[in-house]
């Protein structure tokens, strides 16, 4: 497999994802009213294409939406993940200490898809 995803960046990975669980995690969104609707934001379809991509080179991966912070360890606890990628700057510096201190064995990634003049609308809550 890791030939595979070599071949799909372009060189060998320093992370093997054999027999791993990779949770990609979004925000989720919610309209004017507070009630939830469907995440259909560039950044969730950046996200679903990353999961594909995964997934058709043999990696357990899938996309989950977070109501906040909070919910993240259940995610994890659900699922047995060992690598997750938090999409976005969302989640506070304090509860990502947090989880990285309940969960040790899991590996964290942060992917910040903005561009520098847009990360003011980043929000951390």
């Amino acid at each position: 497999m890791l030939n595979k995803i070599g071949r799909l960046f372009g060189k060998k990975p320093e992370v093997s994802f054999e027999s791993s669980k990779v949770i990609f995690i979004v925000k989720k969104r919610n309209d004017l009213a507070l009630s939830y609707t469907y995440n259909a934001t560039g950044l969730h379809t950046s996200s679903e294409m990353a999961v594909n991509a995964l997934r058709r080179i043999g990696v357990d991966a899938e996309l989950f939406e977070a109501i906040d912070g909070n919910s993240i360890d259940k995610i994890i606890h659900d699922t047995n993940a060992d690598n997750i990628v938090l999409e976005a700057l969302w989640l506070t510096p304090s509860k990502l200490k947090e989880l990285i201190t309940l969960r040790p064995n899991v590996k964290w990634s942060v992917i910040i898809h903005s561009d520098i003049p847009f990360l003011a609308h980043e929000g951390i809550y």
